[in-house]
């Protein structure tokens, strides 16, 4: 039975696909995450959990590259003692992608370039039942991601990538390097042929 389904399995990542990477085709698709952690010190600890959608629409000017927008949705919740945090980052702005191999493969592999406008808020509760509300920062936002597109047949792709974003220094001096890792899917629509 396991040499039928990694027969099948091979079959269908070497049969050819017309992935929908050509010209006037739109992809729609995004990526979520969910984490929770806690962190220990000799002083306190934290603990973590934070949620982020990320969905994006994109459109092939001409085969193998795309234009589109992307939003992120980033919520934060930080349990400090006797101090709660709840961080939200709205992150939108445009992006570029090239797909490295022609439209014919089942993996194919892309870059992404993409400038995003943050808005970073947060509000903490304080011991005496108040809460600190945090500024709200207005900052831009770079990053470059490789990545793999798996074609389940010629319009869903299962993506990973390694993604590296930049938030430049705020007025508090703070800056923010990111390396992670994405999963996610895009959906290729074919465009009409009369």
């Amino acid at each position: 039975m396991k040499k039928v389904l990694l027969f099948i399995l091979a079959i269908a990542l070497f049969q050819i696909s017309q992935a929908q990477i050509t010209k006037g085709n739109w992809m729609m698709g995004g990526n979520g995450s969910f984490e929770k952690s806690d962190q220990t010190s000799p002083t306190f600890d934290v603990k973590a959990t934070t949620i982020a959608l990320s969905p994006n629409v994109g459109y092939f000017l001409v085969d193998q590259f795309a234009v589109g927008a992307r939003l992120k949705l980033d919520y934060e919740y930080l349990n400090y003692p006797n101090v709660e945090t709840k961080h939200t980052r709205l992150f939108a702005g445009p992006f570029v992608r090239y797909y490295f191999l022609d439209n014919e493969r089942v993996v194919n592999f892309f870059s992404e370039a993409a400038f995003q406008l943050l808005i970073d808020q947060y509000k903490s509760t304080v011991p005496n039942g108040g809460y600190n509300r945090g500024s709200d920062n207005r900052l831009g936002s770079y990053s470059l991601s490789l990545g793999t597109a798996v074609f389940l047949n010629s319009s869903v792709a299962i993506e990973g990538a390694i993604s590296y974003e930049r938030v430049p220094q705020n007025e508090n001096g703070t800056k923010v390097s990111n390396l992670g890792l994405k999963i996610g899917f895009q959906i290729h629509l074919q465009k009409d042929s009369y």
